[in-house]
């Protein structure tokens, strides 16, 4: 029986231990919770490409409020483009180069349009009286482009969600139409900027030139690539042949430099270069805007080369044709 007793002894002793084991692994537990405060740094550590995402976005912002459209749109290169994509010039490979020249009493400003003379004697008086004659001086050659600026290059310049022109003119290759001067400017300004060149606006000594294909011999009077009424619908959309809309630019023939829709389809802005009164008292002075060429919606006489427009704030039937110095 003593011996019984001796072996009962070691028994709480081997019991005892095992919970000294449990507060090992409470230790462990312990180190775990230590361990568990790491990915807390981590999360401090992933903050900072947080940071840098913030920065390459605020880089554009800069440059998308440094021109106005208008006084309550702003310019935004936000979708413009696609991720390591560059501007692309629309225009570049459609510039047709100009020499330098003059024409004697070349330069003509038809301020009331009239029918064209013709032999009636009474016209032929009203369309001097009404009409304004200087010689024609274009000192620099230059370059100038073959089509009116589309309704999708427009777009590409300004932004996918913004096009002046109404209902009736949409389509990508139409001209863009019903700009107003602030709007017309601020393409331009942008333009510039994505290209860094200095497109601008033809003169109006420039824009005739042109339109009689730098040819000193061309009459006073005619169209841009032809000088007979009965020619006119090869080379230009207006009242008889337009079915009274805009079209896309290109569709008829060129005049002799390869220049397109000159004297129809829609009006070419130009800078004035000759002070002027309009039969109602109306002044052009120079260096502001006004109106060149024919349009889809003129007779045959509106869209002479002679034909000139008084143009205001907002540009109906109006498109732009670039200019570049050479």
């Amino acid at each position: 029986m003593a011996t019984t007793t001796k072996k009962a002894t070691p028994a709480p002793k081997t019991t005892a231990a095992k919970p000294a084991a449990k507060k090992t692994t409470t230790a462990k537990t312990t180190e775990k919770k230590t361990t568990a405060t790491k990915p807390v740094a981590n999360k401090t550590t992933a903050a900072k490409p947080a940071a840098k995402k913030t920065t390459t976005t605020a880089k554009p912002a800069v440059k998308v409020s440094e021109t106005t459209l208008t006084d309550s749109k702003k310019f935004s290169l936000k979708g413009l483009f696609s991720k390591g994509d560059t501007f692309k010039d629309p225009f570049e490979k459609n510039m047709v180069k100009v020499c330098a020249g003059m024409q004697k009493g070349g330069f003509v400003y038809q301020s009331y349009c009239l029918e064209h003379p013709d032999n009636d004697k009474r016209r032929k008086k009203e369309w001097i009286e009404h009409s304004y004659f200087r010689d024609l001086t274009v000192e620099k050659e230059f370059m100038i482009c073959k089509y009116h600026v589309t309704q999708k290059q427009w777009k590409s310049v300004m932004g996918e969600g913004f096009n002046p022109s109404p209902k009736e003119h949409l389509g990508d290759d139409n001209p863009v139409t019903d700009f107003s001067e602030k709007e017309l400017k601020d393409f331009i300004a942008k333009l510039n900027k994505l290209t860094g060149k200095k497109y601008r606006l033809p003169t109006e000594d420039e824009w005739i030139w042109a339109a009689k294909g730098a040819n000193k011999d061309k009459d006073r009077g005619g169209w841009a690539g032809c000088d007979e009424a009965k020619d006119l619908p090869k080379y230009a959309w207006f009242d008889k042949n337009s079915d009274q809309k805009l079209h896309p630019v290109g569709k008829k023939k060129s005049n002799e430099l390869g220049l397109y829709d000159m004297c129809g389809n829609c009006h070419d802005v130009c800078i004035c270069t000759a002070e002027r009164t309009s039969s109602k008292g109306t002044v052009l002075k120079k260096g502001e805007l006004t109106g060149r060429g024919g349009a889809y919606w003129g007779a045959y006489y509106n869209c002479q080369i002679n034909s000139g427009y008084y143009l205001f704030k907002h540009f109906s039937y109006s498109g732009i044709r670039l200019i570049l110095d050479v």
